[in-house]
C-alpha cells in the first residue's frame, strides 16, 4: 500500500504539472525521480510483503528507494548489486584490491593471508576459487549459477567457504553455527569479490573466522 499510494501521489503532481504546462522536474528532483523508477519495478512478495527488486535480488526500501542485501542487510547498487560500502569509499579499484601473489587479502582468526597462488574454475553450474597462502594454508570458497550478486551462508543464494588451516579443515557447511557472505562481480571471464566467513570442524568443536577478504580480476577457466 505504501508503494501505491506513493506513485499516486507522484503521478498527481505530473497530472498537475501537465495542466500547467511544466513537467516532473519542476516538481521532482533527479535524485527523487530515479528514486521513483526504483520503487516502480519492484515486485511485492505475497507473503512478506516486502518489494523485491528483480534486478539485483534486493529488497527495496518503498519509502526511500534504498536496496539491501536480504542476508547481510547492507546497501547495494541498483544498477550492479554489488554492496556499498558503508564508509563511503565506494567499490574499490582493482588496484587496491589483490591482482598477484604477494598481496594481503584478509586475515584469518586475526592473522594474515598474503597470497602465493589462486585460481578460479568452472564445472557446469560449480564456480570453485582456490587461494593459498605463503604458509600454505588454503581458501576455498563455491557458488552455483555464479553472477554480481551477494551470496550468503544458509540463504537461497547459497555458498560454501572452506580454510583449510595447518591441516585442520573448517567449513561452512560442517554446522548450522557457520556465518558469511560472498558479494561476487562476475563477467563471465573474470572473478572478483569481498567476503568473510566462520566456519566449523566436522565436529563443530572449534571454529575458525576469515575477515575482510578482497580478490580481484582472477581469471576462471572452465574444465
Amino acid at each position: 500500500m505504501k508503494k501505491i499510494a506513493f506513485i499516486i501521489s507522484i503521478l498527481s503532481l505530473l497530472m498537475v504539472s501537465c495542466e500547467k504546462d511544466a513537467t516532473a522536474s519542476d516538481f521532482l528532483d533527479g535524485n527523487q525521480i530515479e528514486k521513483l523508477k526504483i520503487i516502480s519495478r519492484g515486485i511485492k512478495d505475497p507473503v512478506t510483503g516486502e518489494l523485491t527488486d528483480p534486478i539485483t535480488g534486493g529488497i527495496i526500501n518503498p519509502t526511500t528507494g534504498v536496496i539491501t542485501d536480504p542476508a547481510t542487510g547492507l546497501e547495494i547498487d541498483p544498477v550492479t548489486g554489488v554492496v556499498i560500502d558503508p564508509s563511503g569509499g565506494g567499490t574499490p579499484s582493482p588496484d587496491k584490491i589483490f591482482a598477484e601473489a604477494g598481496d594481503f587479502i584478509g586475515l584469518i582468526d586475526d592473522e594474515e593471508f598474503i597470497v602465493r597462488s589462486f585460481s578460479a574454475t568452472l564445472d557446469g553450474a560449480l564456480l570453485t576459487i582456490n587461494l593459498i597462502d605463503i604458509g600454505g594454508n588454503s581458501i576455498i570458497m563455491s557458488v552455483n549459477n555464479p553472477m554480481t550478486q551477494p551470496f550468503a551462508v544458509g540463504a537461497a543464494q547459497d555458498f560454501v567457504g572452506n580454510i583449510n588451516k595447518a591441516g585442520a579443515i573448517f567449513s561452512t557447511g560442517f554446522s548450522s553455527s557457520a556465518t558469511g557472505f560472498l558479494q561476487l562481480i562476475y563477467d563471465g571471464n573474470t572473478v572478483s569479490g569481498s567476503f568473510t566467513f566462520k566456519a566449523f570442524t566436522e565436529t563443530g568443536s572449534e571454529s575458525s573466522e576469515i575477515t575482510g577478504g578482497n580478490f580481484d580480476n582472477i581469471q576462471v577457466v572452465e574444465l
